[in-house]
């Protein structure tokens, strides 16, 4: 349980926000630039067969800095 100091609201993104967050302003398909690329995201390919800590894959930082915004549930 985590204390939420007075005057801050907590929520989950909006379907929009979290698009901007990990697409970026350009409309990129991954949250890095190019195409797929093993390695940034656990997926099936990682072989890790289940969820990661946050953070495990540097390289597929967002635009905006955000990790983990691809991979890490339903894709593996």
């Amino acid at each position: 349980q985590v204390a939420i100091p007075s005057g801050y609201r907590v929520c989950l993104p909006s379907e929009a926000e979290w698009e901007k967050a990990a697409r970026g302003d350009d409309g990129r398909l991954w949250p890095w630039t190019g195409g797929w690329q093993e390695g940034r995201a656990n997926t099936k390919e990682a072989g890790l067969e289940q969820t990661s800590p946050v953070g495990l894959f540097p390289a597929g930082r967002s635009a905006h800095g955000l990790l983990d915004m691809a991979g890490n549930v339903w894709q593996w």
